[in-house]
C-alpha cells in the first residue's frame, strides 16, 4: 500500500489503515513466507 487509506472520520479526525508485507524467507516445496503488518491510526 503506497499510502494509509481513509476508513471513516470520528469527532472530525479522520482514522487510517495502512498494511505492508516483508519477505520473511523461502520454505522448500512451500513458497515465499511472508508477513504482513498493520497500523490502525487517528490524526490528532
Amino acid at each position: 500500500m503506497a499510502k494509509p487509506a481513509e476508513l471513516a472520520k470520528a469527532d472530525g479526525k479522520s482514522i487510517y489503515f495502512a498494511f505492508w508485507t516483508c519477505l520473511q524467507g523461502q520454505m522448500p516445496g512451500k513458497g515465499k513466507v511472508r508477513k504482513v503488518d498493520y497500523t490502525v491510526y487517528r490524526e490528532q
